[in-house]
């Protein structure tokens, strides 16, 4: 018989040619009633309300050619052509009738969740409140993350799914919700710290401070939400669950060395909270540690990494600023005083260096005009020390400040006071063997060496 000529084939055939004219007369009214949403007050609700009318076409599409389908492979299975080993797959079509209906509006839920995640996101980037930062696009992840997998569970406890299949369902569920809930308090957390700090450079000592004790809390925020994630999914296995009672159980002498080996380890964890808290180095801080002086440009729960001026890093366990003293040049301001020290001979005038030191660090640009100062600090038998003190805005400018007082000072003493320079004297005294028999010659006249 030809195919062609079948009533069940024509059937067919009608079936597919009115489910494809179904679907282009969804597409076609769906989109013509999108551009026909009439104007509102808001032009962002009337695209929000077009978005989402555009969305559902996809789904809507998809619930039909589901259903066309099906009812295309419901008369094929029950044709004569069709062999009767095969019988058995009208009975699980049947099984699966209803789930046309919930992938379709899954579809829909997870398109619609995007479009107003997209939605708040916008809202928030466009209010000056920081809470709107931070709730928003949290209800949107949510929406995106959660509201599938809560379907999945509505999907399974309504439809008629075997009890095998219903319990890895369940378990993979179960596992999806954990990853989902940890996904977004991890988005909360890094949300929270976007409307702390803000995208700004930290440059004051508040916001510096502000700045690491933030950063430091989120890498101990993300550590402990990993930590519960994992123990969350590990407790979901019923054999795992067996194993932790009975390590738990017999712990004894193994948790003993285990916590001694992670002494260490914990150690530095409660040392990056206490630096968190407490404030002792921050992020940008100046400091002098190993005997370099630098930048802290990273802190983290374990180790703390310092640019020095020549760009090497150095990289000291978090535990080092807490067990060890260490110099903080910008801990409260930055200003700095910068010592400078002469060794020179008795006869220099000082009130001239001075008055000349005092004329040239006004012209400096690195003197904030706070603090200077000329003082003979110290003697010993064969000079003095003179230290010229002065201040400067920062470390940088306190190192170029004392350079610049050294090379005039010691500029003015050569060019007029040379003689002044520092000098070592000896007295040089001739024995004569034969005094007795030559005359006694005056002694030799004292002489500078320098």
């Amino acid at each position: 018989m030809n195919l062609i000529d079948s009533p069940r084939v024509q059937l067919i055939a009608g079936l597919l040619l009115v489910t494809a004219l179904f679907v282009w007369l969804v597409r076609r009214v769906m989109r013509r009633f999108a551009h026909s949403v009439r104007p509102m007050p808001d032009e962002a609700d009337r695209r929000l309300r077009q978005e989402i009318l555009h969305t559902s076409i996809g789904p809507l599409s998809l619930l039909v050619w589901y259903y066309g389908l099906w009812a295309v492979a419901h008369v094929a299975l029950t044709s004569d052509w069709v062999p009767g080993d095969w019988k058995w797959i009208d009975a699980v079509l049947w099984r699966i009738a209803s789930a046309g209906v919930f992938i379709s509006l899954l579809w829909f839920v997870f398109r619609a969740a995007r479009v107003i995640d997209r939605r708040l996101q916008h809202v928030a980037a466009a209010s000056k409140s920081r809470l709107d930062d931070v709730v928003l696009p949290l209800i949107g992840t949510a929406l995106r993350v959660t509201v599938p997998i809560v379907a999945l569970f509505l999907f399974t406890r309504t439809s008629a799914v075997a009890s095998e299949a219903r319990d890895i369902l369940n378990k993979v569920l179960s596992i999806g919700l954990i990853v989902a809930l940890t996904w977004i308090l991890r988005r909360a957390i890094l949300l929270v710290d976007a409307a702390v700090i803000g995208p700004r450079v930290p440059s004051t000592p508040a916001e510096r401070a502000l700045f690491t004790r933030v950063r430091v809390l989120r890498k101990v925020a993300l550590a402990l939400v990993m930590v519960f994630a994992v123990s969350a999914v590990l407790m979901t296995f019923e054999e795992v669950r067996d194993v932790g009672r009975s390590l738990l159980a017999s712990a004894g002498i193994a948790g003993i060395i285990a916590g001694f080996a992670a002494q260490r380890s914990l150690g530095n964890l409660f040392a990056g909270m206490q630096i968190a808290l407490t404030q002792p180095v921050r992020i940008g801080d100046l400091v002098l540690v190993e005997g370099d002086v630098g930048n802290v440009e990273e802190i983290t729960l374990t180790y703390v990494v310092v640019r020095v001026w020549d760009n090497r890093r150095i990289v000291l366990p978090i535990s080092y600023f807490i067990e060890k003293p260490f110099q903080n040049w910008t801990r409260v301001a930055t200003n700095m005083l910068s010592p400078m020290t002469l060794r020179v001979d008795f006869s220099l005038p000082v009130s001239e260096l001075r008055d000349y030191l005092q004329g040239e660090i006004a012209k400096s640009a690195f003197w904030d005009k706070q603090v200077f100062g000329v003082q003979v600090t110290n003697a010993d038998q064969s000079s003095m020390e003179v230290r010229v003190l002065a201040s400067a805005p920062d470390p940088g400018a306190s190192f170029n400040l004392q350079c610049e007082l050294r090379e005039k000072a010691i500029g003015f003493i050569r060019r007029n006071y040379p003689e002044c320079l520092p000098k070592q004297r000896r007295e040089l005294k001739e024995l004569d063997r034969w005094s007795a028999s030559v005359e006694t010659s005056a002694p030799p006249p004292s002489e500078d060496v320098r």
